[in-house]
């Protein structure tokens, strides 16, 4: 085992390591005018006019704002029903039902929710049967509205599941319900039982899981393209947008934009390390 481990380190620097820096130094190199087709050297004048833009800005507090939302609400709703159905969690048809979604791409559940949220969905079809509303545009739909409210719901209907099913494995492996039956006996409350030593568990053990999500959330493209609007783009989105335009002009700030996003996203993965580590 220990022969193949210099082999293995090897492979992994080669397949992962070195295709990811060799990209990202290619972005850099044609954000800086040092490579490309419309190379003309060193420069910064593709990053001034990217800082400068407004719906760049915009773009990435969207992202944020999305990704922070999604997996927030998902978590509350993962953490209520692993502490209150405990029992239903150990029999198999549940066990399945929590299983299902998991199996659908992202692509597939955009389009169900598209097909649910939009202003001639079943929701606004269901609304319009039962008298609500008149008129399709009478529904508020959640499909390219500005708060992202499919691209969020979404989110929660892959990540609930997910985190439904990790954090129920955590369960079992800590033994969590009988550490809340000695702690209730100790005279602590069902609250300070469950908050202090049930979800103060399965966050910190679940903590990289959840980082790892939020990542992909964060960096989601077909979600928001199906469900989002021109204005404001998640992050993924705009740079796409940026490098298909047929403005060549656009292409080294579409660079920028890649760079840009791995650097703030290595710094929000730092401080969420450092910040899960005090709590």
């Amino acid at each position: 085992m220990v022969k193949w481990r210099p082999l293995a380190l090897v492979l992994f620097l080669a397949l992962a390591v070195f295709p990811l820096l060799a990209g990202l130094g290619q972005a850099l190199l044609q954000s800086l005018g040092l490579m490309g087709v419309l190379k003309q050297g060193f420069t910064l004048s593709h990053w001034q006019n990217l800082l400068s833009e407004k719906s760049f800005w915009a773009a990435l507090g969207f992202s944020f704002y999305i990704a922070f939302t999604g997996t927030f609400l998902a978590l509350v709703l993962a953490f209520s029903f692993v502490l209150n159905q405990q029992k239903k969690m150990g029999q198999p048809g549940f066990q399945g039902f929590l299983f299902l979604p998991l199996a659908l791409p992202a692509l597939a559940m955009a389009f169900f929710s598209y097909q649910l949220l939009s202003g001639t969905g079943f929701l606004s079809r269901f609304l319009h049967q039962l008298g609500f509303i008149t008129e399709p545009n009478q529904f508020s739909a959640g499909v390219g509205d500005a708060w992202g409210v499919g691209i969020i719901f979404t989110h929660i209907l892959m990540s609930t599941y997910f985190f439904t099913v990790y954090f129920t494995q955590i369960w079992r492996k800590e033994q969590l319900s009988s550490l809340l039956q000695v702690a209730e006996n100790l005279g602590a409350s069902p609250w300070q039982a469950r908050w202090r030593i049930a979800i103060s568990t399965l966050f910190n053990r679940g903590k990289s899981i959840i980082t790892l999500y939020f990542v992909f959330a964060l960096g989601s493209y077909e979600i928001p393209l199906l469900l989002g609007r021109s204005y404001p783009q998640m992050l993924s989105v705009f740079t796409v947008n940026k490098l298909q335009r047929f403005n060549l002009n656009d292409l080294p700030q579409a660079y920028a934009v890649a760079v840009f996003y791995a650097l703030v996203l290595l710094l929000s993965l730092r401080l969420f390390k450092i910040k899960a580590k005090s709590l």
